[in-house]
């Protein structure tokens, strides 16, 4: 399940992933900065060769150009909530 909404240069998601897998979830970058909020699901999360494991309720901040993706490290639902938005904001 993906939500997606978009209020001028804000762009907020949630997403659930019944049975994520790994090879599902690439490095990425953003040219904003990204807000994220880890619901559930057995993940830690890369940003820019640092390794985080996290536990519900778990937040991070992300700048611009920060490269970062989760890695599966089990099974379960994984879910989440994002805010990207301007660096100016």
């Amino acid at each position: 399940m993906l939500n997606e909404y978009s209020f001028g240069e804000i762009y907020i998601r949630h997403a659930i992933d019944d049975s994520p897998h790994s090879k599902d979830f690439s490095m990425h970058i953003h040219e904003k900065c990204e807000i994220y909020f880890f619901v559930s699901g057995n993940i830690e999360y890369l940003v820019e060769g640092s390794r985080y494991p996290l536990n519900e309720n778990s937040l991070m901040i992300m700048r611009p150009a920060e490269a970062h993706a989760p890695r599966i490290t089990g099974s379960g639902v994984y879910e989440r909530y994002a805010i990207n938005f301007p660096l100016e904001l």
